[in-house]
């Protein structure tokens, strides 16, 4: 059996919740801290799978085979990614709470989900002025054409979008009685960390460190 010993963090949350810009302060703040995307791993297992397939085809039919074992190439194909010295993995954006139970079986308490939410309006508000600034980690420049009745459309869309997927069950997910499982809707203690980013950016970032805290005492080896 393969031995994980790297802190593998999932992140997610509703639409525009802040889910980015938090990511993007622990990766710069801390130097132990690698921020990979899911979206970058998959591929790769699926390259080395040499599969006839296509890509979609190929998640499909492994997810409905075998979820766990889908998983757990994703880990260690996640393992090969990560620079040696990084002692915490960071990852965006987790989607099914069905995925998230199996890398708990695979990880144990190696795996961690952080939760980030944030009132409706306020997410509409953050994105709306995102939008119409430019951006200050790329090429994308401001769209003043944008209005907030889109932002609220596009917001709205994009929460179904997710939670069709499951992303709203995350929220739900329990330990079981005996804590060697995790359960959708459980009765026992929740397993996602959450952080209500409603408040200012310092106030965000604060919350962000206290968490990272949260990690190294629940673990004491990083």
């Amino acid at each position: 059996m393969k031995k994980y010993e790297k802190e593998i963090i999932f992140v997610a949350g509703t639409s525009e919740s802040g889910k980015s810009g938090g990511i993007n302060y622990l990766k710069d703040k801390y130097s132990n801290i690698q921020h990979i995307k899911i979206r970058d791993v998959f591929p790769k297992v699926y390259e080395d799978t040499q599969s006839r397939l296509s890509f979609d085809e190929w998640q499909k039919a492994e997810e409905e085979r075998d979820l766990n074992n889908f998983w757990r190439l994703f880990v260690n194909k996640l393992y090969e990614m990560t620079e040696p010295e990084r002692d915490i993995i960071i990852l965006d954006t987790m989607y099914g709470a069905k995925g998230m139970i199996e890398l708990y079986n695979i990880l144990g308490d190696k795996v961690h989900l952080l939760y980030i939410d944030a009132p409706f309006d306020e997410r509409v508000a953050r994105e709306y002025k995102r939008l119409r600034t430019d951006s200050p980690r790329g090429t994308r420049k401001a769209d003043l054409s944008i209005t907030i009745e889109d932002i609220v459309e596009r917001t709205i869309n994009k929460d179904k979008k997710k939670n069709s997927k499951g992303a709203n069950k995350l929220k739900t997910l329990s330990y079981s009685n005996d804590g060697k499982t995790l359960e959708i809707d459980g009765s026992g203690r929740k397993f996602a960390y959450l952080i209500n980013n409603d408040g200012t950016i310092e106030e965000f970032h604060y919350m962000l460190d206290e968490y990272v805290d949260y990690i190294k005492n629940r673990n004491n080896n990083i």
